[in-house]
């Protein structure tokens, strides 16, 4: 018991320095699905905390993720080509930013952008 204590105190005091939330612009999400219906979204998230609350977040509506974060990367992700994009605001690139690409950007909040892909993604 004493041994226990030694090891969960310092632990306890680790977790508390640590702010585990979700934020506004992840929690927004849940509204996308009105928006995407049942059409495939791929996630362009690689943090891996944001990544899992958006797959939560985004329920039922299909996801594909561009770069899974450990937990999902056991999950077969369908082999469809995306109708829409949601990204990260910010970290889109000349060359291959749907926009650039004939997409264009359906909603948005501080954090992320959905994005309409009506051209060829490259």
């Amino acid at each position: 018991m004493v041994i226990s204590l030694i090891v969960a105190r310092p632990l306890a005091f680790a977790m508390f320095k640590h702010s585990l939330s979700v934020s506004d612009e992840l929690a927004e999400l849940g509204q996308l699905s009105r928006i995407v219906g049942t059409h495939f979204v791929r996630v362009d998230e690689t943090r891996n905390w944001e990544q899992m609350w958006v797959a939560y977040f985004l329920q039922p509506v299909p996801i594909i993720l561009s770069r899974p974060m450990p937990y999902f990367a056991f999950i077969p992700q369908p082999r469809a080509s995306p109708d829409f994009i949601l990204r990260p605001r910010g970290r889109g690139t000349a060359s291959s930013d749907p926009v650039a690409v004939g997409g264009s950007i359906v909603w948005r909040n501080r954090g992320y952008e959905l994005i309409k892909v009506t051209g060829e993604l490259k």
